[in-house]
């Protein structure tokens, strides 16, 4: 397994120092990342997750299912809370501080970085599961953003049930429980655009890091502890939970990977949407990127050890 994910890291590394360089050529303008960002979320990784509903249905599966939703909801009930109290006590006199700690540790970057690594780690099927821990990560999220955020803005459930990767993940879950096949063309063509996400998503990834101050992202101490906390103490502790309860090695190692990953660059685009200011969330956040892949290397040998494959 180790040899295998650092691979696949040293393959993302030289992907994301492409779209770095294509970034500093300008190559790749934030015209093009928003492009390139709007063809990962709305067309490539909706195809992937369709396409994971591929898979042969097994006794276990559904045990598997309520597995990973459990923790899922399990996850962000406590984490949450945890943090937003962890949040007002490390920066009881900084404006923002709480809501910065909270959001930007609960909330990992499943789609662009997770699922690239998930797959490479684990397999085509793993796609499935991760996509049901991200149904529940965009529910909690667009719940708590403008409850938190904006003071009780009024939460519009309709605008969260129709973004195109819940409706993909609603698509996959029927074609996984009735079992229906899609014509091979239609399949292929599905996970060909799937295939797109790990490329497209390091070249954007490196794309952003070109573009972050870096004198500001490596002289503000607290993003360090939000790094930490965020890509080390946030999947370590996951593995010492997780080991102690029944639950199966591979929904533990997929919940820990995705949970492994930089900070969700959503929670900047949310702290620029409700707040006002971003900047501070944007420092985190390409931090937090450039620190992941490293940190994902003693995350996954402690996953070899407590859950091998």
């Amino acid at each position: 397994m180790f040899a295998s994910a650092f691979n696949q890291l040293m393959i993302m590394v030289l992907l994301m120092a492409v779209g770095f360089a294509a970034a500093r050529l300008k190559i790749l303008d934030q015209t093009a990342q928003l492009r390139l960002s709007d063809i990962i979320l709305k067309i490539a990784l909706p195809a992937s997750i369709l396409a994971a509903g591929r898979m042969d249905r097994q006794p276990e599966h559904l045990r598997m299912i309520l597995q990973i939703s459990l923790i899922a909801v399990v996850y962000f009930l406590v984490v949450f809370p945890l943090t937003w109290w962890l949040g007002a006590w490390l920066h009881p006199r900084q404006k923002g501080g709480q809501l910065l700690f909270a959001f930007c540790v609960t909330f990992a970057n499943v789609a662009f970085m997770g699922f690239p690594v998930v797959r490479s780690v684990e397999g085509d099927d793993a796609i499935f599961f991760a996509s049901l821990f991200m149904m529940v990560f965009n529910l909690a999220i667009f719940i708590l953003a403008p409850l938190l955020m904006s003071q009780g803005e009024r939460i519009q459930l309709r605008t969260i049930l129709l973004q195109p990767g819940i409706i993909s993940i609603a698509g996959m879950l029927l074609l996984f429980m009735f079992q229906i096949k899609l014509p091979a063309p239609l399949q292929s063509s599905l996970s060909i655009l799937g295939d797109l996400c790990t490329p497209l998503s390091m070249l954007v990834v490196g794309a952003q890091l070109s573009q972050a101050p870096l004198k500001l992202m490596f002289t503000r101490p607290r993003l360090y502890l939000i790094s930490a906390v965020r890509l080390l103490a946030v999947p370590i502790l996951l593995i010492f939970v997780l080991q102690l309860l029944p639950v199966s090695p591979y929904i533990a190692r997929i919940t820990v990977l995705i949970n492994a990953m930089p900070i969700a660059s959503l929670v900047a685009i949310l702290m620029e949407r409700y707040t006002g200011s971003s900047e501070e969330s944007s420092l985190a956040v390409a931090q937090s990127m450039l620190f992941a892949l490293p940190a994902l290397v003693p995350v996954i040998n402690l996953l070899q050890q407590f859950f091998p494959q």
